[in-house]
């Protein structure tokens, strides 16, 4: 927390900064300013949490120089410092919002308690500006996904800054049934991140985009970016094993339609972090070859065929991979793609070319119904880990049984035998489950927003098909809970 003490009397800015330093030693960066007019140079320059302002400064008395900083600082906190005798002057501050005063000279208890008030209204401040944001974000990518086009809802909130987006995969063995806990962990993961982004008044938004990848997106500065990258890093590293992987591609926009379109490049080439040689990659940074771009993606192709549980796609997929390594493919990360492929196949391959892991794939295609009584049952976990997956997205039987080769009649009828549900019964119960983890666990997020990111988009439809699934509306549920 950055604190600015500005005050004319050099042993009244000792004092003050020696009593913060006894409540928060660790926690805050303090600056001195001696007069008005160097208080408004540093306040434009450091965007102060909290400022303490004597009234009577030389160059520029205390309240004239708030009234300046209000142009360059909306978040900072302006706390007067006032004598006795000047307390009725000092109520002109009502009009500049200033959130408190203090008298000298200074009581250590009132300080403590005003710091602590000071905090709290600085993170509900910071939080409801972060909102704002977060709104904002979502509007705009739910408006190009469906226009296809730029066409702006509206200014956005004023943050500076770059705009940096987070596309994540979570990877799974076949047939992982921790999926669903290790996303729920992702996400709370990147909520964690998100709080210390506003720490560090880093705008944030998290969105579960339609085609099942996870978006976390930031407005920061490039200095900003590397301990960010850091923490995802970590956090991607924290969540691995049993056969999970986890691993982000972010790509950087000036703003916010840039960045939509360049998270839409990642989308339709995110089988490039099969080559990608850390768990947190920019983009940009993977220059690979048409020929090493096709062999990524005919791995990716492979390792969807063998978790449907279709034989013959997979052995086509090996043929055609085959067929690419007949060139040279020097700056492939062969250990990067070898991860993937044993975390997503449920194997180890040890390869020196592509023809030698193209012959261990064609023997590990005996793998492909390892547990599983028949093909029937591969397919259901398939279709009820792809709903764990999208649920946010519109999803049919009829999508599903194209997928897994099978009729619609013929899907429902064996998924209501190995689930004892209905297709459309399983998919709302695990769309009201989301709804009432998002519910209690973002109560800043408001109840319309909520039914966007469980897959329906319409309000009403969502609170009515909530109160029949719980018996509440989704904010009584909210209110009792």
């Amino acid at each position: 927390m950055t604190v600015l003490i500005a005050d004319d009397d050099k042993l009244a800015r000792y004092n003050l900064k020696s009593m913060l330093c006894d409540l928060d030693s660790d926690g805050l960066i303090l600056y001195e300013a001696a007069n008005g007019k160097t208080f408004v140079e540093q306040c434009r320059r450091l965007h102060p949490d909290i400022a303490f302002v004597d009234i009577t400064m030389p160059h520029l008395d205390g309240l004239s120089a708030i009234e300046q900083c209000r142009e360059y600082t909306r978040d900072t906190q302006f706390v007067i410092l006032s004598g006795h005798s000047e307390f009725g002057y000092a109520k002109r501050g009502i009009e500049l919002q200033i959130a408190d005063y203090i008298v000298k000279p200074i009581d250590a208890v009132q300080l403590a308690e005003l710091m602590e008030r000071l905090r709290d209204r600085l993170a509900h401040t910071r939080k409801n500006r972060n909102m704002d944001f977060y709104m904002w974000v979502l509007q705009c990518f739910q408006i190009w996904e469906e226009a296809g086009y730029c066409e702006m809802p509206g200014p956005g909130p004023d943050c500076g800054g770059s705009y940096y987006g987070f596309r994540f995969f979570l990877d799974a063995g076949p047939g992982a049934g921790g999926y669903p806990a290790a996303y729920l962990s992702l996400s709370e993961g990147l909520y964690a991140v998100g709080r210390g982004c506003l720490d560090r008044r880093i705008h944030y938004a998290l969105r579960e985009s339609r085609d099942a990848g996870l978006d976390f997106i930031v407005c920061c500065t490039a200095g900003e970016l590397p301990p960010l990258r850091r923490r995802i890093r970590d956090l991607c590293r924290t969540l691995e094993g049993d056969g999970m992987a986890v691993s982000c591609l972010y790509v950087a926009g000036v703003d916010l339609w840039q960045l939509y379109e360049e998270l839409k490049a990642v989308a339709e080439r995110d089988y490039l972090r099969f080559g990608a040689p850390d768990s947190a990659c920019a983009f940009h940074e993977l220059t690979f070859t048409d020929g090493e771009q096709n062999v990524l993606a005919q791995a990716d192709a492979l390792i969807e065929y063998f978790q449907q549980a279709d034989e013959n796609r997979y052995l086509r997929a090996v043929s055609a991979l085959k067929e690419l390594g007949k060139e040279p493919l020097p700056q492939l990360n062969t250990g990067a793609l070898t991860r993937a492929l044993g975390i997503c196949l449920g194997g180890a391959f040890a390869w020196k070319d592509l023809p030698e892991l193209c012959r261990a794939l064609e023997r590990h295609k005996s793998h492909i119904f390892d547990g599983a009584q028949s093909s029937s049952t591969d397919k259901m976990s398939y279709a009820t880990e792809y709903v764990e997956k999208h649920y946010m997205q519109d999803i049919s039987v009829v999508q599903l049984a194209e997928k897994l080769q099978l009729t619609p009649n013929y899907f429902s009828k064996v998924f209501h035998e190995r689930t004892g549900q209905t297709f459309s019964a399983y998919l709302t119960n695990v769309r009201m489950g989301q709804a009432k983890r998002i519910l209690l666990s973002r109560r800043d997020v408001r109840v319309k927003d909520v039914a966007l990111m469980v897959g329906y988009y319409s309000s009403r439809h969502f609170a009515n098909v909530f109160k029949k699934f719980t018996g509440l509306y989704p904010s009584e549920f909210r209110e009792n809970n």
